[in-house]
């Protein structure tokens, strides 16, 4: 995040902050699911970051424990 000369804002301990101000505004997001196997999850907060998790298990892959929460359900089992 830089400051209007150009020179990076940084925190109390010195490290750069980071730039937030896309996080803040609501992003759509739509799934197209034509066969009917995806669901909502039931998630606390949906955000911006669970999207990866989101689009890894709807290319049929299991995300990674540190991501956030998927924003998706499996309704049927795949073949």
């Amino acid at each position: 995040f830089l400051r209007k000369k150009g020179t990076v804002l940084t925190n109390a301990a010195g490290a750069p902050l980071p730039r937030t101000s896309h996080t803040l505004n609501p992003v759509p997001f739509i799934i197209v699911d034509p066969r009917g196997e995806l669901g909502v999850a039931s998630t606390k907060e949906a955000g911006l970051a669970s999207i990866a998790a989101t689009v890894i298990e709807a290319c049929g892959y299991q995300a990674p424990a540190d991501y956030e929460p998927s924003l998706i359900a499996l309704t049927k089992e795949r073949i």
